[in-house]
């Protein structure tokens, strides 16, 4: 901007009206490239954050995993005192209900995931349809070819399965059929 009058003087006053100038486009792309610059060092930051929180807490579970472990060994002791099992058994009543449930999250996860996947594989194959009876579509205004199939796709019906062969008589078909005189 600061050079359009010297290279388009003509069209050099219809920018004078702006409020702002070159420099200040310019300005403002250097502070905008800078935020790129910043953004993506703080994004990699977070990955970074974010893996060493996922590594913590996996290892947080293996080191619970061992207590768990070791208690329910010791509770399987068949010397060990009433007092001391009741008081194993408290201890261990919070982990344990804290582990269901992250277990029932998960198992709610998992079939969320797979009503998820099911969902999109049916508009996949719904889009894979449309595509096909759009091609079908294309050939018949082109004037080419189309199966009988594709035919019906371009028309808006489902083709059908070739309907299976009916079971007629077990008789042999080396045996002529015999007939009432």
């Amino acid at each position: 901007m600061k050079d359009m009058g010297r290279l388009l003087p003509a069209q050099a006053t219809a920018f004078q009206a702006l409020p702002f100038t070159g420099d200040d486009l310019l300005t403002r792309l250097v502070r905008v490239k800078l935020l790129a610059v910043v953004s993506e060092m703080l994004g990699g930051l977070c990955t970074s954050v974010k893996n060493t929180l996922l590594v913590e807490q996996a290892n947080l579970m293996r080191m619970a995993d061992v207590v768990m472990t070791e208690v329910e060994m010791t509770l399987g002791r068949p010397t060990l005192d009433p007092k001391s099992r009741q008081t194993l058994d408290e201890m261990s009543a919070l982990p344990m209900n804290i582990w269901q449930k992250w277990l029932d999250r998960l198992q709610t996860t998992q079939k969320n995931n797979e009503k998820l996947k099911a969902e999109g594989q049916a508009e996949i194959e719904a889009a894979q349809k449309t595509a096909q009876a759009a091609g079908a579509v294309a050939k018949i205004v082109s004037g080419q070819q189309v199966s009988p199939d594709d035919a019906l796709l371009a028309a808006g019906a489902q083709p059908q399965a070739p309907a299976p062969a009916k079971k007629g008589n077990k008789r042999s078909a080396k045996r002529p059929k015999t007939t009432s005189a």
